[in-house]
């Protein structure tokens, strides 16, 4: 699942009243109707959220593979200028 269109605008500290509203701003700008269907799943579980046993393999999967070097990681600084750049195009 990847997050295309739900990108926080400012990710320092921010109050709790502010946090919603830039939420409820992306939802209205939501177009995936997977990505609701997502969401509606994780408030509804409130904190007994699950990952499915597909999503638990590719995390698997993931692991093994920075493990075995085949991977590399990245800082949250480059991570948010690579989504800021793919959002531009």
């Amino acid at each position: 699942m990847y997050v295309r269109n739900f990108v926080f605008s400012n990710p320092s500290p921010m109050s709790l009243e502010t946090r919603k509203l830039e939420v409820m701003q992306q939802l209205l700008l939501l177009d995936s109707e997977e990505m609701l269907d997502h969401l509606h799943q994780m408030l509804r579980a409130g904190n007994t959220y699950e990952l499915t046993e597909a999503q638990k393999a590719e995390l698997d999967a993931r692991k093994l593979r920075y493990e075995r070097g085949e991977s590399r990681t990245c800082t949250l600084e480059e991570t948010m200028r690579h989504v800021r750049a793919s959002l531009q195009k």
